[in-house]
């Protein structure tokens, strides 16, 4: 069957517009722009609804900025599979399977069943991300749950880019800010920030091996994993006692750290190197866990999370039981890491560079950003000032008007 579309040259050579057999070809009609090229001596084209991205695109040709090779007229959901497959990462530490099934996770629940994944690669822009993400608003999807599966869409069209198949990242220039119902449905959850108090009272109602598993957490302010994953390798408990964090169990795996930073040498109070000197057994192989199952395998973070501390908060009576159960006031493991670097702050002398050091994040911006609540108590008093500059004798209101400084 004859193709009855005619191609219109522009000003621009190389690129043309396509009209169908019934358009009059008046200029005011919606038909496409094509860019036609050679590719190792095989002729190539591409489709473009608008003449400015036909040609940014041929200028990416011109230029060797663009890949010669057409874009991917596949479509998003038939395109991700094989990505996620082959996906390694897009950094040296490459990608853990963790996140690999998060990915998995957020298209197959929110992006597979929306129309942008029936859209083709090529043709995915800004505003069919925006109105993805309304979409996923209306459908009652929390804010954290939209930039996961944004985060998702994202990722895999910057491979895209890398690889030649798409032109631009339709994801990059697009910022989710939730709406104001989206924020009364999933309102932000108040955590309670545990005090020194509350930690001894945690302790208190804890039989002695949890209090050390504990005592540890918030002391070191390793990461649950972290201290799941230590070994009696990693304890030294001579001279200047310390840990050497070097790996974690994260989901019943043993795996590498969250970033380089976190490997470190973290110190040990008296107490503490006390506590594990008891708890070591006479004969033990460096790599046998440092706190132990029955079975002598790593704890399982569900066991001890359900099992040791949601009781110990309703007996500390941190928890608060009301009409609809327990409320354990959001406390989690990470709050003994949090607790950590309050405490070392407030109480401990520290510094904000000390404790980036002490909990080992990578930029002290983020020790800043959770912290600075510690160190910030608004503006103060002025006082500082005559402090600063002394406390000269001010002008009367005679010498002012003499000296012409009136109001």
């Amino acid at each position: 069957m004859a193709d009855d579309r005619k191609l219109e040259k522009t000003r621009t050579p190389g690129i043309y517009r396509r009209h169908a057999g019934s358009c009059s070809g008046n200029g005011r009609c919606k038909c496409p722009y094509v860019v036609r090229w050679k590719d190792r001596g095989q002729a190539r084209k591409q489709l473009f609804p608008t003449f400015d991205l036909a040609r940014e695109f041929k200028g990416g040709l011109d230029s060797g900025k663009t890949t010669r090779r057409p874009l991917s007229s596949q479509m998003v959901g038939d395109y991700y599979p094989s990505w996620l497959e082959n996906y390694r990462g897009r950094t040296t530490r490459g990608l853990d399977e963790n996140s690999r099934r998060e990915y998995e996770i957020s298209f197959r629940l929110h992006i597979l069943p929306y129309p942008i994944a029936r859209m083709r690669m090529r043709d995915v822009a800004a505003p069919d991300v925006r109105d993805w993400l309304s979409e996923l608003e209306r459908r009652g999807c929390s804010p954290t749950t939209i930039r996961k599966a944004k985060a998702a869409l994202g990722v895999m069209f910057a491979c895209a880019v890398e690889d030649g198949d798409v032109a631009a990242n339709p994801n990059a220039g697009v910022r989710y800010v939730p709406s104001a119902k989206a924020k009364r449905q999933h309102p932000k959850r108040k955590r309670r920030k545990l005090t020194a108090a509350d930690i001894v009272a945690i302790l208190g109602v804890m039989p002695e091996r949890w209090q050390a598993f504990f005592l540890m957490l918030v002391q070191t302010g390793v990461r649950v994993g972290e201290l799941l994953g230590l070994t009696w390798a990693h304890v030294h408990l001579g001279d200047e006692p310390h840990i050497l964090v070097a790996e974690q169990i994260s989901r019943g795996r043993r795996k590498q750290l969250k970033t380089d930073a976190s490997m470190a040498r973290v110190p040990l109070s008296p107490t503490m190197a006390s506590w594990l000197a008891e708890l070591r057994p006479e004969e033990v192989a460096p790599d046998a866990p440092v706190f132990p199952s029955t079975t002598g395998t790593p704890l399982q973070y569900g066991n001890v999370y359900h099992r040791v501390l949601r009781p110990a908060l309703r007996d500390s009576g941190i928890a608060v039981e009301t009409k609809d159960g327990w409320d354990f006031q959001g406390v989690g493991f990470h709050a003994f890491r949090k607790a950590c670097g309050s405490l070392l702050l407030a109480q401990g002398g520290k510094g904000l560079k000390q404790v980036q050091g002490w909990l080992r994040h990578a930029q002290l911006t983020t020790t800043l950003n959770v912290y600075v609540h510690e160190v910030d108590d608004g503006l103060g008093g002025a006082e500082v000032w005559d402090e600063i500059l002394g406390t000269p004798k001010p002008p009367n209101q005679n010498t002012m008007i003499d000296q012409g400084i009136t109001a």
